[in-house]
């Protein structure tokens, strides 16, 4: 049975977690629920550029779900600007 993680309907993705702690991923463009490492692999090649990498850190999220529920873990950011003091 799959529990969902995240559902991110700006971006018309779902990511779910079996009991094994296996990670899958259903995506409104293609209409199938894919293990997270095939998905991984397909994704580029249905979505525009800009949604490729808003789906990219969805992913590292969801890679990292039971960190970001305890708070220990936040995904990178690249800084755009730079601070004058």
């Amino acid at each position: 049975m799959l529990k969902e993680l995240m559902n991110h309907n700006e971006l018309g993705v779902k990511f779910y977690r079996d009991e094994n702690a296996v990670i899958f991923v259903e995506d409104e463009k293609i209409g199938v629920i894919l293990k997270l490492s095939v998905y991984e692999n397909i994704f580029i090649f249905h979505r525009q550029e800009n949604d490729v990498e808003a789906i990219k850190r969805q992913i590292e999220i969801a890679k990292h779900y039971d960190e970001v529920m305890a708070g220990t873990w936040r995904p990178e950011t690249e800084r755009k600007f730079t601070r004058i003091r």
